[in-house]
């Protein structure tokens, strides 16, 4: 649904297309599946109470949202050391998703 409201329901020359908002959400929401997706694993092979977990997701929405506040809308400019690094942190989330089963068996 954002990429519709970005492709046909941004004015061009306003806040959301300057500041790049929509894209930006865009880019975490891609991201918050695998951080979500290892979450869950974790929890499922932990026996973690739902306490805990809505503290994960808590945990999970504050590293989200900080990242998204340190994407500067120029992102798909002339610079691209911003674009590795947001490829790193999704690279980290995927890794993340193989990774904690393997630690949580270890337990």
């Amino acid at each position: 649904m954002l990429v519709i409201f970005e492709m046909h329901g941004i004015r061009p020359g306003g806040f959301l297309h300057r500041n790049m908002v929509i894209v930006k959400l865009i880019l975490e929401c891609v991201s918050g599946i695998s951080l979500f997706a290892a979450f869950d694993i974790y929890r499922v092979s932990r026996g973690i109470n739902s306490s805990t977990q809505w503290g994960l997701y808590l945990l999970g929405g504050c590293i989200l949202g900080l990242h998204y506040y340190s994407i500067p809308p120029s992102i798909f400019d002339k610079e691209t050391v911003y674009i590795s690094r947001y490829l790193i942190f999704a690279g980290a989330y995927h890794l993340l998703v193989s990774g904690l089963p393997l630690i949580a068996a270890m337990r």
